[in-house]
């Protein structure tokens, strides 16, 4: 069975909608901190909360994600 890894994409996506980390960050209820720790892989991310950023993005949960090969 083949172990896939993922990292996110949070940043691509927010700096495309044009919001800060710290308008995201409070917009989905986080501290800006623990939002540049998700940014850059630092942590695993809940599924709810990544639901929240995907819906306040206005992406797909799919496009939160790329896949490392």
């Amino acid at each position: 069975m083949e172990n896939l890894s993922y990292k996110l994409k949070i940043k691509e996506n927010r700096i495309r909608k044009g919001l800060s980390q710290n308008e995201l960050a409070k917009r989905i209820g986080i501290s800006s901190n623990y939002l540049s720790e998700l940014e850059h892989n630092k942590f695993d991310i809940r599924f709810g909360l990544l639901l929240k950023i995907a819906k306040e993005l206005n992406v797909e949960i799919d496009e939160l994600y790329e896949k490392i090969e």
